[in-house]
């Protein structure tokens, strides 16, 4: 095992499972760091945190939803990119079910 682990750390190989905030990184580059998106978009994928029902979801779909609804908050335009990336449906279903989890979230406090 000692000398696996010698020979990923000479390759600079990292293990790790990718989150939503590395998404969400890689999309505020393409995003040209917009702070305000990014900020909001951040607050979003934490609130997601807050309800098992997004355990479903890809950590891209949540970093790319989370962005798309920000950048509808900020009424900065809709990103074109997101559907490529993702299918439609997905991205709807995601929005739904995290409003309806906000709605929950917000009847028990």
């Amino acid at each position: 095992m000692r000398t696996e682990r010698e020979i990923l750390y000479k390759l600079q190989f990292e293990l790790g499972s990718p989150c939503p905030l590395t998404f969400l990184r890689r999309i505020s580059k393409a995003d040209n760091y917009d702070i305000p998106s990014r900020t909001i978009g951040k607050y979003l994928i934490e609130v997601t945190l807050l309800d098992e029902s997004f355990l479903k979801y890809h950590p891209s779909l949540i970093a790319a939803a989370s962005t798309w609804l920000a950048r509808k908050m900020l009424k900065l335009g809709e990103w074109v990119i997101f559907y490529f990336y993702f299918l439609l449906f997905d991205l709807l279903t995601f929005i739904d079910n995290f409003f309806f989890s906000l709605q929950k979230i917000g009847s028990n406090s």
